[in-house]
């Protein structure tokens, strides 16, 4: 049986991540006349935070496939009924651990000594949310992943039987949560993007944050 409820979780980790990520914007005027360093590796810590959005959309968009012609094609899923796609999105998420290496580079001991600040506390919480091994947030796009790969598996299986129908309305039934998926992911990165630019250009000493 497919795990539907795996599939929500695409679009759940794009709202937690979005949540955690507010603290850029209400520490923009703290990290304007932040010195360049600290701006720099914040950009690198977005980085790492942008692959999340653009692994829901690999997957999203590999199960989507199925309607992108006139004619559904649920055949065009046989690509990920062998779950590579889950492999692959393990290896390009973002990962706590490259975080908590970045802020041991850095940021920790660069937000420890301004920790009175509450913009800098801020930003010290959230790279700890970020940094936590046992957040969910990451975890949980490789379970979407999985989740994906489940329905492509049963949908050719239904393929393989002459279940034309069936197999089509389990790519319809996980089209919403997808969808959904993809619009948070695609507003995350555009956000996230944004965001990096304006750090990018303070490290180089071209602009504000």
């Amino acid at each position: 049986m497919v795990a539907w409820d795996a599939l929500l979780l695409g679009a759940r980790s794009m709202r937690e991540l979005a949540e955690m990520l507010d603290s850029f914007e209400v520490a923009h005027n703290w990290l304007a006349i932040q010195p360049e360093p600290t701006c720099a590796e914040f950009a690198a810590v977005l980085a790492e935070v942008l692959k999340a959005p653009a692994v829901v959309i690999r997957a999203a968009d590999g199960l989507l496939a199925a309607f992108d012609s006139a004619v559904p094609r649920p055949g065009a899923l046989a690509v990920l009924a062998d779950w590579r796609m889950v492999l692959e999105v393990e290896r390009d998420r973002p990962q706590a651990e490259t975080i908590a290496a970045l802020g041991e580079r850095y940021l920790w001991h660069c937000l420890d000594g301004t920790a009175a600040d509450p913009d800098a506390a801020l930003l010290l919480r959230m790279l700890r949310r970020l940094a936590d091994p046992m957040a969910e947030a990451f975890p949980n796009l490789t379970r979407f992943a999985e989740a994906v790969c489940d329905v492509a598996e049963q949908t050719q299986r239904s393929m393989r039987r002459s279940l034309h129908a069936p197999a089509l309305e389990m790519v319809r039934r996980a089209a919403p949560p997808l969808l959904d998926a993809r619009r948070r992911a695609q507003s995350l990165a555009a956000v996230l993007a944004t965001r990096q630019a304006s750090l990018r250009r303070r490290a180089l000493g071209l602009a504000v944050a």
